[in-house]
């Protein structure tokens, strides 16, 4: 679900694979921030940028500041062919990405699931976007990540499985 411009835009339920992206996510970003005290991972039930803007990130890190404040400070999504078809959708992805920088997000990262590569926006960088295979790493969180950790063919073969059986292929 996304909230912009005063409208609401419902979109059909995630498929077993975005989901396995999200999870696998949510859990390295989780593990690298165990002994970061002011910065917390969450999943998509975390929403950002209230009135008239809602957004809800796949996968967000939330970091609190010096004066108490809380911000978000990466944003991460799961685009599979099943959330990135259809003009609509399109449209509002594009509002998505341009409220996180608008919001100052430090890092935006973005999962491919059909392509196998990660796709990484950094504030500091001007968010020129840097594409990873599947053969490369990645630093975030202060650590070096391999992109192979994202998506474990094993569980994505599986949930693929899931959803051909559900028709949702």
């Amino acid at each position: 679900m996304e909230y912009y411009d005063y409208h609401i835009y419902c979109f059909a339920a995630a498929s077993a694979q975005h989901n396995v992206v999200c999870k696998s996510m949510l859990s390295i970003l989780d593990g690298l921030l165990k002994n970061s005290p002011k910065c917390t991972a969450y999943g998509n039930q975390k929403g950002y940028f209230g009135y008239a803007q809602y957004t809800m990130p796949d996968v967000s890190v939330e970091c609190e500041d010096a004066e108490g404040d809380f911000h978000l400070s990466i944003a991460a999504e799961a685009l599979s062919p099943s959330n990135m078809s259809g003009d609509t959708y399109n449209a509002i992805f594009l509002q998505k990405l341009k409220r996180y920088k608008r919001h100052g997000v430090k890092k935006i990262v973005l999962a491919d699931i059909e392509h196998r590569r990660i796709t990484l926006l950094d504030r500091n960088k001007n968010y020129e976007a840097e594409t990873y295979s599947v053969e490369e790493s990645f630093d975030i969180c202060s650590s070096r990540v391999n992109v192979r950790d994202r998506f474990n063919e094993f569980d994505l073969e599986k949930a693929h499985r899931s959803d051909k059986a559900s028709g949702r292929e």
